[in-house]
């Protein structure tokens, strides 16, 4: 190192290759040279081990402990680097600069299978991320099932509902309305020409017929339309729709008679909470608590 000096800025020891990044010099850049003393003093450090030592090893006085090719790609840094720590980070080896400073002085030895750090195996990771995988799988449905945003957008599309049929009363001179079903669990639009309703309104942006289902719809999944109160002005009995007339005032029609709307509240629930959509009377305006 006083010699040949250089700096060791990452590397990972496996049980039979290893992984650096070094730094020189400007005026040294003499790779291969500093690789050549550390197999040598290396080796040195091994003669009381038990290696085979082949002929060809013998012909060229190697010890048969390191590999006889290397690679040097100074252009690759960044990746090396990378490379080098997601190694150390799979098999769970710690990074360290034990060599720097630390060869030529004589006290190198060769390392026993007790000096490795064992780590995690890539297999026992690849499980781990499996399991996980799993849980999420389970676990992210029921998540997105409990999702409070849901009984906003429900709550939202029935008033839409509820306003659309208003508009059309009064662009079509129609009588127009909605239905609620609890039963059911849906919510449709209609237009009321004579004494039966007709269920013929088609939703303006998907152009399906107007009708919200809400535990099934992929945006309301879950919601419940948990009860309605409409009362008009001629029963004391909660009907199961709301009228508009041509001029867009919340009614009821009887054998041609028209009777006015005394309330209305819609109540939808999700995961224990709640939503009361409200029609005014006389003017029919739609308002979401």
């Amino acid at each position: 190192m006083q010699k040949r000096p250089f700096s060791i800025d990452a590397i990972v020891i496996l049980p039979d290759h290893l992984h650096t990044l070094w730094q020189h010099p400007e005026q040294d850049s003499n790779y291969s040279l500093r690789w050549s003393n550390i197999k040598r003093f290396f080796s040195t450090g091994c003669e009381h081990s038990s290696v085979v030592i082949s002929n060809s090893h013998l012909k060229k006085r190697e010890k048969n402990v390191w590999q006889r090719r290397w690679g040097n790609r100074p252009y690759l840094i960044n990746a090396i680097g990378k490379i080098i720590w997601i190694m150390n980070n799979s098999r769970g080896l710690k990074l360290h600069d034990s060599l720097n400073g630390g060869l030529g002085k004589g006290g190198t030895t060769c390392p026993t299978s007790t000096q490795y750090q064992k780590g995690t195996s890539y297999i026992e990771v690849m499980v781990v991320v499996v399991i996980l995988a799993i849980v999420a799988t389970v676990t992210l449905p029921n998540l997105s099932s409990v999702d409070p945003k849901k009984l906003d957008l429900a709550a939202s599309e029935i008033a839409e509902s509820l306003r659309f049929a208003r508009i059309e009363a009064m662009r079509t001179g129609t009588n127009h309305g909605v239905t609620f079903s609890t039963l059911s669990n849906n919510v449709k639009v209609y237009r009321f020409p004579s004494l039966f309703p007709i269920y013929d309104i088609y939703h303006p942006v998907d152009k399906k017929l107007y009708t919200l289902n809400l535990k099934t719809d992929a945006i309301t999944e879950g919601v419940e339309l948990q009860s309605y109160d409409i009362y008009f002005s001629n029963s004391s009995l909660t009907t199961s729709y709301i009228g508009f007339n041509a001029y867009g005032n919340p009614k009821s029609s009887f054998f041609g008679t028209d009777y006015m709307l005394d309330s209305a509240n819609i109540t939808i629930s999700y995961a224990g909470q709640t939503r009361i959509i409200n029609v005014s009377p006389m003017t029919g305006r739609v308002t979401v608590q």
